[in-house]
């Protein structure tokens, strides 16, 4: 579990940084299909899980807020709640 919990840290560290730039800033938000908000700190976050967990993990499955990756039946699981 070494493997993971580094990557899980530098994921924190990455995602801070997206957060801070996007923090106290009028960013635009984005609608989802059932009509709630999500914003661009939340997709890219969540796009930068899945892009670095495939990159490490390929066989898990993330299962993300704002998008998922991986079938079903093969590796882990990750779930996803980018700034929640």
């Amino acid at each position: 579990m070494d493997k993971e919990l580094e990557l899980e840290k530098q994921l924190a560290l990455k995602a801070g940084e997206i957060m801070l730039r996007f923090f106290d800033s009028n960013q635009q938000e984005q609608t989802k299909v059932d009509g709630t908000p999500v914003t661009i700190a939340d997709t890219m976050i969540n796009s930068l899980v899945i892009e670095e967990i495939k990159k490490h993990f390929p066989e898990d499955i993330i299962i993300g807020e704002e998008e998922s990756a991986g079938s079903y039946g093969a590796g882990r699981r990750w779930i996803c709640d980018p700034i929640d």
